[in-house]
């Protein structure tokens, strides 16, 4: 991914590539050149949807625009956060935080005009999806756990599935909240 181009494809191969660190698309090296037009889009896919399984998401304030992340799952502890994203679509994916405190995922520093359709989150964190301050983003036909975690320093719990903080103007269209598959949890 550090020897991208803007506007380059990269496809990885099926697999879980969780147990290598370097395989996360995240701000160390690993995050993929901003596109220069929607015509003009950098794309991140797995091989085939569903198929690949990567450690996280996270740009560390770093932002993107013109960029596409389609079928992954991403099972960090922490959830994945990207800020300040603009004209990028996130298609696809999964998203995991098994001991998350804010979100398996983040739109958050004014990421604006962000797609993010059918994704499904689960696992820990207070907010299943977040949008952050975001502006004109939408949500569509996503999947979201009612699952929550329980922390040893204290509560993490759910809160909602789909939440807008400050948001202008993002839509949530056909989203569905289902309960975890604990029973402890529903």
């Amino acid at each position: 991914m550090a020897q991208m181009q803007s506007g380059d494809t990269v496809i990885i191969a099926n697999g879980d590539w969780t147990a290598y660190p370097a395989m996360g698309i995240d701000s160390s090296g690993h995050l993929p050149p901003s596109g220069t037009s929607l015509s003009n889009i950098t794309t991140i896919r797995a091989e085939t949807d569903w198929g690949v399984k990567l450690p996280w998401l996270s740009d560390q304030g770093k932002g993107r625009s013109y960029v596409t992340i389609r079928g992954f799952i991403f099972a960090g502890d922490y959830g994945s956060m990207l800020y300040a994203w603009n004209y990028s679509k996130i298609i696809r994916c999964g998203f995991m935080a098994p001991k998350g405190r804010s979100s398996p995922l983040a739109l958050s520093g004014y990421s604006s005009y962000i797609l993010v359709e059918e994704c499904i989150a689960w696992g820990g964190g207070r907010y299943k999806f977040l949008d952050y301050r975001g502006n004109h983003n939408i949500f569509r036909r996503n999947v979201a756990r009612h699952d929550w975690y329980k922390g040893k320093d204290g509560w993490y719990g759910q809160e909602s599935n789909f939440r807008g903080y400050g948001t202008h103007d993002s839509i949530w269209q056909n989203n569905i909240a289902i309960d975890s598959d604990r029973e402890q949890y529903q």
